[in-house]
């Protein structure tokens, strides 16, 4: 195991960049470090790499998922919104209810190919990843998780109103040719 740390704070997608590219595994694979997706999703997300998936993401609006503690209701309409903001946006991400769950597993060539591309260093380069991968023809497979909300979560809905239909347009605008 290696400890990587970057000098300056330059968000989450910044961070889960460097130590994507720096893997080298089989598969590579994040999720929130506060533990909200269960370890046991991991078992899942392995199986459907294994069986020829390119990209495996966890989703807590699937049926079978298990959410042990849901977000306030105030974070649950911005939810909502957001996922309408996105699919308007990108309206071939329709298929795909939660965007932003941070459990995400792939193939090595494919996440070094996809994370090379990022472009958006905050939160919302997990949308970016779905928008590359769905763009690149990858097979992305959601699975249900078991989840439970944080209440000491570093974003604000102030924060989300204004940069992230900024960093949505910065997506679309600077991938338009792929």
């Amino acid at each position: 195991m290696q400890v990587l740390q970057q000098p300056v704070n330059q968000g989450k997608g910044s961070a889960v960049k460097t130590g994507i590219l720096r893997a080298t595994g089989q598969y590579i694979g994040f999720m929130d470090a506060d533990f909200k997706t269960d370890l046991s999703c991991i078992t899942d997300a392995l199986e459907r790499l294994e069986a020829g998936y390119d990209v495996v993401v966890g989703s807590r609006r699937l049926p079978q998922s298990q959410i042990e503690t849901p977000h306030k209701f105030y974070r649950r309409v911005a939810s909502q919104l957001f996922k309408y903001g996105l699919h308007m946006t990108f309206p071939a991400l329709r298929g795909h209810q939660d965007t932003q769950c941070g459990f995400k597993f792939f193939k090595q060539n494919i996440a070094h190919n996809l994370f090379h591309k990022l472009v958006i260093n905050r939160f919302m380069f997990d949308a970016e990843i779905f928008f590359l991968a769905h763009r690149l023809k990858y097979q992305i497979s959601e699975i249900p998780v078991r989840w439970a909300s944080d209440p000491d979560t570093r974003t604000t809905l102030i924060e989300g109103i204004f940069r992230n239909p900024y960093d949505l347009f910065r997506i679309r605008f600077h991938h338009r040719n792929l």
